[in-house]
């Protein structure tokens, strides 16, 4: 089974938490959203998939990613894997703090292999806490503990031996065109053209890159720009012709498909996930510390 769902989610704040149990079929699954993102491994190996890079994930390592980057992951075994993600949206931040922790989010993703040094693992169990309080204190718990997380976070130390998931460099090449060109008009047979290979093959080195085909990443990434401009109060039509779409029905029935309800309701996964509460969670964390 596996489990990929929302345990907390509070003002500019989600609490994500993935988790696999041995001998689970060995899915890829890969989303894009506007928060801030700090994910942290406490079991398990995984490979995570970012805007055409691959890291490998062991446990107690860390990830941060920025917004609005093509990210997925793939387990790398059938043995058990357990993860915890920490979503929050740069106003969250007063702007000193937004000048001295939003730049780890603005150069692409950042990986810190072992991150025992600093035990990064208490700090997410304190972010984790703030759910059992009352609500009033829920909001700034939440932001004092996660500011204090990022506080630790420039003592780490970072590997920048990054490894490309495909060594085509047309792949990422095709990655920069894309996150320049998304809202334009673009289609598999121009972009095979623009890099002289074939569509199948294209297709091939791309999905070695990303975990998915051209087409999906695009429809993926767009339909992200347009829950964020929906959020931000815009009315479905024109953030779906905004960030590409040209037929209001196919973006309809694309953005029900990957995030489960119409754009009126605001959702924050495509992966189909099995429910799971906060007091499993800290118990599933708790059975991994022993």
């Amino acid at each position: 089974m596996i489990i990929d769902n929302c345990v907390l989610r509070t003002g500019h704040v989600e609490i994500w938490h993935n988790k696999s149990d041995e001998g689970s079929g060995i899915d890829f699954c890969s989303h894009s959203h506007r928060q801030c993102e700090i994910l942290y491994v406490f079991r398990g190996e995984v490979e995570f998939y970012v805007e055409g890079y691959r890291y490998p994930l062991l446990p107690e390592s860390m990830l941060l990613t920025p917004p609005n980057s093509f990210h997925g992951w793939r387990p790398r075994s059938h043995r058990i894997y357990h993860r915890v993600s920490v979503l929050f949206m740069p106003e969250l931040l007063d702007q000193t703090e937004q000048k001295l922790f939003l730049k780890m989010f603005s150069a692409g993703p950042h990986f810190f292999p072992n991150t025992s040094s600093k035990d990064i693992s208490f700090f997410i169990r304190a972010i984790l806490e703030c759910g059992d309080m009352e609500e009033p204190l829920r909001v700034p718990a939440l932001k004092s503990r996660i500011v204090s997380l990022l506080s630790e976070i420039p003592f780490l130390e970072e590997n920048y031996t990054l490894e490309p998931a495909s060594a085509d460099q047309r792949v990422l090449g095709v990655l920069e065109y894309l996150g320049k060109h998304l809202r334009e008009k673009i289609s598999l047979e121009d972009l095979a053209r623009r890099f002289n290979v074939s569509k199948n093959y294209l297709n091939i080195l791309f999905r070695e890159a990303t975990g998915t085909t051209v087409n999906h990443y695009i429809r993926i990434k767009r339909l992200g720009f347009a829950r964020q401009e929906i959020q931000q109060g815009a009315h479905a039509e024109e953030a779906a012709y905004n960030v590409g779409f040209r037929d209001y029905s196919n973006f309809f029935k694309a953005y029900k498909s990957f995030y489960g309800s119409a754009p009126s309701v605001q959702r924050s996964t495509g992966c189909q996930h099995h429910k799971t509460t906060l007091t499993e969670l800290k118990s599933t964390i708790a059975e991994d510390s022993n």
